[in-house]
């Protein structure tokens, strides 16, 4: 399936009688007066442009308050919930739209669905109703959410809000001694599909032009410890060192004992394996956390500071780093089990959407910055989405997790509202070309269409022109379109030129501040009021058509002109080679 038109009478906000082509094959008109639908054909894009198994980018951009997000918003809901408006979309080889409380005329052949809502509705069982495709929605903004005043079909929503709404249950036995937010959950939560991600495809896919983490940091926290004059406490405690082992040993007992539910048979000969095995949900099928951390630190593959843990009685930490190449399913399967409310018989994506609650741990990846940490939430969240919908299977044997491709869903429409937030400009370059890549390399079975709102005129630079919807403002503050054929071209274009003509920026391409004290030195030098500070204010400007200029107004401003300023260089010459000898 592949969304191609969507025409808007009133979101309720600021899209009013709005119309947008998201394909350059197609391009529709909607006479709402005459309630007809028209078709032109338009020039496609050679076929596999994007990639092999990508249909279609098309991106939405515009000014601040144009209608980008509430755009996206109205996408999603026409095609997963009650949007209302009139859509049409392509599927296997023809078109069709939505059923619509009025009639409507076409000069082309389109059919109609027989239901109402979405094509996507699991409560209809027409043959027209779409199985096999679905919306995956991104966006890291926290303060915006799909309007969902019906129920939704088929929308995968990993934003950053959707993923802070989630509830979650964070008690583990009432194994809550301290209090983790609904940040912490997503974090780590991110942490462990990138975890994941990095094992199923770093032989496969890995992002040669964006750093890959080394190391992956763990501390183990024990804040207070309630039971810690409990027989069996006391007894495993005895003869605990400052080895690696020990200090692991001594972190886990003390999260342990810390817990309020602690079984009544329990003396001085229950042993630490048992103990394990009650608190980590342990079975004789999966590995458990102390056991793997002590093979990967035999094996070289931890390093670990054993001087700088800190020890105290009630408030303690230990903190290590695990190489990234040595992360595999076993690990992960003891880390889960370790951290879930339920029993994940395996680590995968799949079970990862389990609840999640033991606060007694941190993961993050070593030395990423917050832009890098950005890139990779975005591309595993993407991922991982995909990558369950592929089909996952355990393989015990092997302790591996493989996709099976055995599923119904063939056609994703990924939806990214500002991805790019956060990403220097060098990522915001690359991201295009790194993510189509990844859809093209590691999921050939499913076909893509991309839908990007953005701001980033390095991203539009990937794009030709009619793929792109230009958003502007009308004289009532209204979304209107502009159409593409007026544009410039986009792709490989200029970013500087592109701010300019394809944002519609007003004015000079520099900014307000800049240009405010600019304007303010050009006022001053025409009326004389020069100042002892001007010339120094002139030679921080870095745009040489504006400095040339104010310079020889400058000059032409001065008593005796150019004569006074060839004094003043002089000079200034003249002192700078009187500190030169100073220094000798």
């Amino acid at each position: 399936m592949e969304l191609v038109y969507l025409y808007i009478g009133d979101d309720g906000r600021n899209i009013k009688n709005c119309e947008f082509n998201f394909s350059p094959k197609y391009r529709f008109h909607f006479d709402k007066n005459r309630k007809k639908l028209s078709l032109k054909i338009g020039e496609q894009l050679t076929l596999g442009w994007f990639g092999n198994n990508i249909d279609n980018v098309t991106a939405i951009i515009g000014k601040n308050g144009t209608g980008k997000s509430n755009l996206i918003d109205c996408v999603i809901n026409a095609l997963c919930g009650q949007g209302g408006g009139v859509v049409v979309w392509s599927y296997r080889g023809e078109l069709y739209r939505n059923k619509c409380s009025f009639e409507i005329e076409s000069d082309f052949q389109i059919k109609e669905l027989d239901f109402w809502g979405s094509p996507f509705n699991i409560d209809i069982e027409q043959e027209e109703r779409i199985t096999d495709t679905a919306i995956i929605y991104f966006s890291p903004n926290i303060d915006r959410k799909i309007q969902r005043k019906f129920p939704f079909h088929g929308c995968i929503d990993v934003s950053t809000a959707n993923l802070l709404r989630i509830k979650n249950n964070y008690t583990k036995k009432n194994y809550n001694s301290y209090y983790f937010s609904d940040i912490d959950y997503m974090q780590i939560t991110d942490t462990f599909k990138q975890i994941l991600f990095f094992i199923y495809y770093q032989n496969e896919f890995l992002l040669e032009d964006i750093r890959v983490p080394e190391y992956l940091d763990i501390t183990l926290r024990s804040y207070d410890i309630k039971n810690e004059k409990h027989p069996t406490c006391v007894q495993l405690m005895k003869g605990v060192d400052n080895s690696f082992s020990g200090q692991l040993r001594s972190i886990l007992i003390k999260q342990f004992f810390s817990n309020d539910e602690i079984p009544k048979s329990w003396n001085t000969k229950t042993t630490f394996e048992e103990v394990l095995k009650h608190f980590l949900l342990n079975t004789n099928e999966r590995p458990n956390i102390y056991n793997e951390l002590i093979d990967l630190y035999s094996k070289k593959n931890i390093r670990c500071k054993l001087s700088e843990q800190k020890a105290s009685s009630k408030w303690d930490y230990f903190t290590f780093s695990i190489k990234r190449t040595a992360l595999n399913i076993r690990l992960m399967t003891a880390l889960f089990s370790y951290y879930f409310t339920e029993e994940p018989c395996y680590a995968s994506f799949s079970t990862l959407r389990e609840n999640v609650s033991n606060n007694n741990i941190s993961i993050r990846w070593d030395g990423l910055s917050s832009g890098e940490q950005a890139f990779y939430n975005f591309l595993a969240r993407i991922n991982s989405e995909l990558t369950v919908c592929e089909g996952e299977i355990h393989i015990q044997a092997k302790d591996e997790v493989k996709v099976w491709y055995n599923n119904d869903y063939k056609h994703f429409i990924i939806v990214l509202d500002e991805p790019e937030l956060s990403f220097h400009p060098e990522w915001q370059q690359k991201f295009l070309n790194l993510f189509l890549n990844s859809l093209e390399e590691l999921y050939p079975n499913f076909r893509f269409q991309v839908i990007i709102a953005s701001h980033s005129p390095i991203l539009v630079s990937d794009i030709p022109k009619s793929n792109i919807i230009f958003l502007d403002k009308d004289e009532n503050g209204n979304c209107k379109t502009i159409d593409s054929i007026t544009r410039e071209n986009t792709f490989g274009a200029n970013i500087h030129t592109l701010y300019k003509n394809s944002f519609f920026m007003d004015g000079l391409p520099i900014g307000e501040f800049a240009k405010r004290k600019i304007d303010r030195l050009f006022k001053e030098l025409q009326t004389g009021n020069i100042s002892e500070e001007i010339h120094k204010e002139i030679l921080l400007i870095g745009e040489p058509l504006f400095k040339n200029q104010l310079i020889k107004m400058y000059n032409d401003n001065l008593p005796n002109g150019v004569n006074k300023r060839v004094t003043e260089l002089e000079k200034e010459v003249e002192e700078l080679k009187r500190q030169l000898n100073d220094k000798n």
